[in-house]
């Protein structure tokens, strides 16, 4: 699994041109955790300075908006190339997957006052973000400028909240609309702001009125073959509200206002348009909003939360499989004394994400007890040979010290070869007799005898015409590692 500092991603949950959304777990000390939704800004975008302006905006102004009706932003990670945005995570869908499905059941569309509560839900949340202050307490001036059913999304539990803030004009914004360039929703824009005017925040509401139209009756009001057309329609025509006047002949009024190419014939403020609402049409109850979007996207949501519990359970296995290896790479540093070593942390570099995250710090663990057991091991072999050597060392010299006779001439060997002059002579341990450990030949003039490890068996002399003798063991000598028990073994 892939992890950002206390992050961890499960699931995709949505791509786009600019970005891509993911579940993620969020864990904290004391076994806090929750779910979230990171924006993960593709990584060749953020060369553009735009984009890293924008994302910014986007999560600074929706910080300021503090709504149930509102996604909230929780922070903004800004580390090794890349960029995020901790948001809530909704369990819900758009309400343009919402309005999907509602096509296909056998009314073709949402209920009307299904469709009013979502608005009236919508408009509240637009609200606080139009009356939204800074933490000084000025006022932002903040306007969406991309309301559409693709930015509203309806959660599990009824409830509408409004998302994505990185178009939104607002006061010390960053990123500026380049002259020119039309950000937004070209169906769902006010006639302001395809004609690049200064928009307030009833260019908003014009985008809600476009909403709850498409909502009732299934098509939008400014519908035109291409843009061009769509665009005529918008800055020199006015909606067609005959399909309105026959589905909720209450609601007519409400979105001819809403709609008005005029934005001062338009409701001036949301809460003013969401009262019109609510006085055309009954409230839904919270229970019948539940039940409704379980009935259209019960299977969807079930889905997504079986995916996040197996992506969860795998994340958790791999941690387990991760802390046994850590034990096992611990057991033997303890034995070799450097615990103390091998379980501190290593530094980071400054500004590294994993610098945060336990999870690498431990992998990092892992890797110094890996050095560390590699280098005990290239010590204990370096002991080990220094050792076999000390002990052929020690046999030589014992031998020359017992026969009189330099180190290089005190060789253990397997039998005695005499000179051609001379009659020599060879004993062996009897039968019962362990093996001898060390053999020698005689100088000339003495008698040399081998010793074994039950006690020493004198050769018996032999005289020669040249008066020499000699004699040797049948033994051959064991290996001096093997005596000396290296512990570390060979």
């Amino acid at each position: 699994m892939e992890r950002f500092g206390d992050f961890e991603l499960l699931i995709e949950l949505a791509t786009g041109g600019m970005a891509t959304v993911h579940v993620a777990r969020h864990q904290g000390d004391g076994g806090f955790e929750r779910l979230v939704a990171i924006k993960r800004v593709h990584r060749h975008l953020l060369k553009d300075p735009d984009v890293f302006a924008m994302l910014s905006d986007e999560a600074r102004l929706s910080a300021l908006v503090r709504h149930p009706n509102v996604v909230a932003t929780h922070q903004v990670i800004d580390k090794d190339g890349e960029l995020l945005l901790v948001q809530e995570y909704v369990e819900g869908v758009s309400l343009a997957l919402l309005a999907k499905r509602a096509a296909r059941t056998p009314e073709g569309r949402l209920p009307t006052e299904v469709a009013v509560q979502l608005v009236v839900d919508l408009l509240r949340g637009l609200h606080a973000a139009h009356e939204a202050v800074d933490l000084r307490g000025e006022p932002l001036r903040l306007v969406h400028r991309d309301v559409s059913p693709q930015n509203v999304m309806v959660g599990a539990d009824g409830v509408v909240r409004l998302i994505d803030f990185g178009i939104a004009r607002a006061e010390g914004r960053l990123a500026e609309t380049r002259s020119g360039i039309i950000k937004g929703k070209l169906a769902y824009m006010a006639p302001e702001q395809v004609a690049e005017a200064e928009v307030d925040r009833r260019a908003d509401l014009f985008a809600v009125g476009v909403v709850l139209h498409e909502l009732l009756a299934g098509e939008r009001p400014f519908e035109g073959v291409g843009d061009v057309e769509r665009m005529a329609r918008l800055l020199l025509g006015s909606a067609d509200l005959k399909g309105i006047e026959q589905i909720a002949p209450a609601l007519a009024p409400v979105l001819a206002s809403a709609l008005a190419r005029d934005r001062d014939d338009r409701f001036p403020t949301a809460e003013a348009m969401g009262e019109a609402l609510r006085a055309a049409a009954r409230p839904v109850p919270d229970g019948e909003m539940r039940a409704m979007v379980q009935a259209l996207v019960g299977d969807e949501l079930a889905a997504r939360r079986e995916a996040i519990r197996d992506a969860m359970g795998h994340a958790e296995a791999e941690a387990a499989v991760q802390a046994e290896v850590a034990a096992a790479l611990l057991e033997p540093a303890a034995r070799a004394g450097t615990s103390e070593i091998a379980t501190e942390t290593l530094p980071q570099p400054e500004g590294s994400m994993a610098a945060t995250s336990p999870e690498i710090t431990r992998r990092w663990r892992g890797v110094a007890l890996l050095a560390l057991v590699a280098i005990v091991s290239v010590a204990a072999a370096v002991t080990g040979a220094s050792s076999r050597g000390d002990g052929r060392g020690a046999a030589d010299r014992a031998a020359a010290a017992s026969t009189g006779l330099e180190p290089s001439r005190a060789t253990p060997t397997t039998a005695s070869t005499p000179a051609p002059t001379a009659a020599t002579s060879t004993t062996s341990a009897t039968p019962s007799a362990a093996p001898a450990t060390a053999t020698a030949t005689a100088s000339p003039g003495k008698v040399i005898s081998t010793g074994s490890a039950a006690g020493r068996v004198p050769s018996a002399p032999s005289s020669t015409a040249g008066g020499r003798a000699s004699a040797s063991s049948s033994a051959t000598s064991a290996p001096s590692s093997e005596l000396h028990g290296n512990p570390y073994g060979r």
